[in-house]
């Protein structure tokens, strides 16, 4: 169970921030460095975001609460 919600909020995320990184490319504007780390640190898949991961996340990607 824990492993399939854990899917689910990993494939949400990725749908939100990526959508964040489009629009930041067509804006033609940087996007946040701790955006970019965080993400860094999720690329492999191997670990979950922690809360402070997704409190720094909704500071700048509107659809993550």
């Amino acid at each position: 169970m824990a492993m399939m919600l854990r899917g689910r909020l990993d494939r949400t995320l990725q749908k939100h921030v990526g959508d964040y990184l489009n629009a930041c490319i067509n804006e033609h504007r940087e996007p946040d460095e701790g955006a970019v780390t965080i993400l860094e640190k999720l690329a492999d898949g191997s670990k979950g975001p922690t809360f402070m991961d997704l409190r720094l996340l909704a500071r700048v990607v509107a659809d993550v609460k």
